[in-house]
């Protein structure tokens, strides 16, 4: 997503007819710690770190198409912030997992699936499923192990709502099981400068996202809802929300499950509205209201904010 700041990145796409195939390679950064100096700034102690992804994805017909996406984050152990160790996987055709058991490699693979159906022109089905881990075994034991980790995303867009030009509906749910996206070393998260590279909240949280669109001539308006229910952290617990915390702290070995640990409610509504000032170049005068609502052990908070700007 772009929850994260911004970082050095190459990609190359390669194109043949209905074949997609793109190569991403990342230089990350990890926060250890922070250090307030005597001018009141803070001095932050990173490490490098560095992110080799692949996306394949195919046109079945005009309607459905298929992809398949791996990633694998690293960091120097040997050489600090050296890019030799890990040259294996700037390798840009290859599955991350045979190279990670050959090199008896700790770093952190993920991989998955998506799928996109269109029953009209107007309508999109999309999912993916992600996995960070998987152990069938104990998917049929049903014993709620922790290292089942991964991630479901399935939605639904339409165009022209009742007949109505240039609005949209967007329907979305997002289910990610505890400990995704985690690691045993905290270096080697998805994540960059202590920001997510997926879902902004991290995991172990079920998402609804209603989104509507409607433009006419320059104006664009737009109203998003976001419904959070997420399981955070009690003193001295790992429930598996926070990915900046190594999965070797969790809290229990088995029964986990989605939204474990302190419930916690999240309730984002925003609305904007958005000028075209030149179309050629994308200027746009937007408005923005924001309602953000959490309910947490029964204590509700509740802010607003108002963002005025040019974009």
């Amino acid at each position: 997503s772009d929850n994260s700041m911004p970082y050095n990145y190459l990609r190359i796409v390669t194109s043949l007819k209905k074949i997609q195939y793109s190569n991403l390679y990342c230089q990350l950064e990890h926060i250890n710690d922070a250090t307030k100096e005597n001018n009141h700034k803070y001095v932050y102690n990173t490490t490098r770190k560095y992110a080799s992804m692949h996306y394949l994805s195919v046109n079945l017909t005009k309607r459905i198409n298929i992809g398949l996406f791996e990633t694998v984050i690293w960091t120097p152990q040997r050489k600090k912030n050296s890019l030799e160790e890990g040259i294996e996987y700037f390798n840009p055709v290859i599955f991350y997992r045979p190279v990670e058991y050959s090199i008896g490699s700790p770093n952190n693979a993920l991989m998955g699936i998506t799928l996109n159906y269109k029953p009209s022109k107007l309508s999109t089905i999309y999912s993916q499923f992600l996995i960070d881990e998987f152990a069938i075994s104990h998917i049929r034991n049903n014993d709620g192990w922790w290292a089942n980790k991964f991630a479901i995303q399935l939605g639904y867009k339409l165009h022209n709502i009742f007949g109505i030009k240039n609005s949209s509906l967007l329907y979305e749910i997002n289910y990610i099981r505890p400990f995704t996206y985690s690691h045993l070393q905290p270096t080697q998260n998805y994540a960059h400068s202590g920001l997510s590279l997926a879902h902004p909240y991290g995991a172990n949280l079920i998402e609804n996202v209603i989104n509507v669109r409607y433009q006419r001539n320059r104006l664009i308006t737009n109203f998003n809802n976001d419904f959070i229910i997420q399981g955070v952290d009690d003193l001295n617990q790992n429930n598996g929300y926070n990915l900046f915390k190594p999965y070797t702290t969790r809290t229990k070995e088995y029964d986990n499950y989605t939204t474990q640990g302190l419930k916690q409610l999240s309730i984002i509504n925003r609305f904007n509205i958005n000028y075209i000032l030149n179309k050629y170049c994308n200027i746009y005068a937007t408005i923005e209201l924001i309602n953000y609502t959490t309910i947490i052990s029964n204590k509700i908070k509740c802010n607003q904010f108002v963002n005025i700007g040019i974009k």
